[in-house]
């Protein structure tokens, strides 16, 4: 019975159901029928109302699931840093062997050298009063700046790099242009500065010229006569800064200098206020990563105002080493070039975020070392049939003490002869 009433319900609508209930109330016997019946419809009414809330077409079972179905995780990606092009070593951005770089002289660590580089390029001096400009992205060469001999002989250039410009100083007239050798123009003239400096100080015009400029805190500084001068771009006043030198260096607003008799100064480059440093007498002296440096019978002080200072290095435990003739630094890393008890020179390294050491032997002529950045070298050799160029070489960076033997294939020597 409970089949024949469960088939009929699913196959027909619901007037049909009525006419179920009535023909079971005919054939149920009269005794079982008025209990039969009350239970009966009681089961087919609310099999009615189940059936009138919900269609009777059968649906798709997913829809009969009543939890939340699981979705896949969704994976963010990390956010993706822009590649960095791998920085190419200077070493690598040009073929050096090519360059004629021009050694004019100049107050050591005082000037950048001849050498100079920034960001976008690496800047040097040629033939005839010329600026050359290679491009770190491509190794191009330009001539961006040529300036017009006013004298028959080879007159010296010096330069250096603000943010955005090229201070340049030839003979005596001092000059800005941008990067590209455009928009040149002339800041003071030779003739309007000698006349400033021999009102302060009339010895000092004696060499009549200017040794080198530094751009610094937005003033030039010359080398004029063994001192000092302070160029101010606004007024073009021209001031003296310190007493004679021999080395000088700025780190912050302070000037470090090394008078001729050895004696390391410092003056306030704001307020003009000039004292000594150290009683110990220098050779050389040098900054780097924010830090003064300075040698004391061939050991490396680290200079603390206001405390002892710490020795760091001693190079007379490690070289055979007769006289310092000068140092200069890159990124913590300090070079010395040293003539050997032999007669021999020779450059040696310090690194000081690291405190490993390394000495290059075997520099044909070296006398001084003219620039000093990444892995290349820039020096000065013995000048044979008077030829003057800078020479270079490449050197790899040790992780550790060690000595590098160069060999006349890996040394860029256009300037002498064998």
């Amino acid at each position: 019975m409970a089949f024949i009433v469960n088939k009929l319900f699913f196959n027909r609508k619901h007037k049909e159901i009525l006419h179920i209930v009535s023909v079971l109330n005919e054939t149920v016997p009269l005794t079982a029928k008025k209990a039969f019946k009350k239970i009966t419809t009681s089961c087919l009414l609310a099999l009615l109302l189940a059936g009138c809330q919900k269609p009777a077409t059968k649906e798709p079972e997913s829809i009969a699931v009543n939890e939340e179905t699981s979705q896949p995780a969704i994976t963010v990606p990390e956010k993706q840093e822009p590649v960095q092009a791998k920085e190419k070593k200077l070493s690598e951005i040009y073929d050096w062997e090519k360059a004629r770089i021009i050694d004019y002289s100049y107050n050591l660590d005082f000037g950048e050298g001849q050498v100079l580089q920034n960001q976008d390029y690496v800047f040097y001096p040629e033939d005839g009063c010329k600026i050359a400009r290679i491009s770190k992205a491509d190794g191009s060469k330009k001539t961006i700046c040529r300036l017009s001999p006013e004298k028959k002989e080879n007159i010296s250039i010096h330069y250096c790099l603000s943010d955005d410009r090229l201070f340049i100083e030839y003979d005596s007239n001092v000059y800005s242009c941008g990067f590209d050798g455009k928009n040149l123009y002339k800041i003071i003239s030779r003739k309007k500065l000698k006349k400033q400096v021999i009102a302060i100080e009339p010895g000092a015009w004696y060499y009549e010229n200017a040794d080198t400029l530094k751009f610094h805190q937005g003033s030039l500084y010359l080398s004029i006569g063994g001192f000092i001068w302070k160029l101010d771009l606004k007024t073009k006043k021209t001031t003296k800064i310190s007493k004679e030198f021999f080395r000088a260096c700025f780190c912050g607003s302070t000037l470090y200098y090394i008078s001729t008799r050895g004696s390391l100064y410092k003056i306030n480059i704001h307020t003009g206020k000039n004292s000594l440093v150290t009683k110990k007498e220098c050779d050389a002296h040098t900054k780097t990563d924010g830090e003064l440096y300075y040698v004391h019978n061939l050991n490396i002080y680290m200079y603390r105002k206001g405390k002892k200072d710490k020795k760091i290095f001693s190079f007379e435990k490690k070289l055979n080493i007769a006289a310092i003739f000068d140092i200069m630094s890159d990124s913590g890393k300090i070079a010395i070039t040293y003539i050997t008890d032999d007669g021999e020179g020779s450059v040696a390294i310090y690194d000081t975020r690291t405190s490993s050491f390394s000495k290059i032997e075997n520099i044909k002529d070296i006398t001084y070392l003219r620039y000093f950045a990444g892995d290349m070298l820039f020096y000065s050799t013995a000048y044979h049939d008077g030829e003057e160029y800078i020479s270079s070489l490449s050197y790899p960076q040790p992780a550790r003490d060690k000595t590098f033997k160069t060999t006349r294939e890996n040394i860029t020597q256009p300037g002498s002869t064998e």
